[in-house]
């Protein structure tokens, strides 16, 4: 199972792929909900699509739904700073700098 994350010109963002991350769910219930979870979306605000597929035994198509779903990013403060994020790229990624000064060599 995976979910493709496009921007508003269909251009692909992220995969979410359980196996990626080793949550190959090789027999489940006929009923229940897989549940992605996602910490932090380093999204900057718009509107997404989101693409669905799923495969049966990792071969067989079951689904492939283009444009499943959207969502919305709203604006809000990643950072924890207050900082504007406009025109800031499609992705916001969690970073810090530091300082070291150098020491003149003898």
């Amino acid at each position: 199972m995976w979910f493709n994350i496009r921007d508003s010109y269909g251009r692909l963002l992220m995969c979410l792929y359980t196996s990626a991350v080793g949550s190959d769910f090789a027999e489940l219930p006929p009923a229940g909900q897989l549940i992605c979870h996602i910490p932090r979306l380093p999204l900057v605000p718009g509107i997404y699509s989101v693409d669905i597929y799923s495969r049966v035994n990792h071969k067989v198509s079951a689904d492939n739904i283009t444009s499943a779903a959207t969502i919305e990013v709203l604006p809000g403060d990643f950072f924890g700073t207050g900082a504007s994020l406009r025109d800031m790229g499609d992705f916001l990624c969690e970073h810090s700098w530091d300082f070291r000064e150098l020491v003149p060599r003898p």
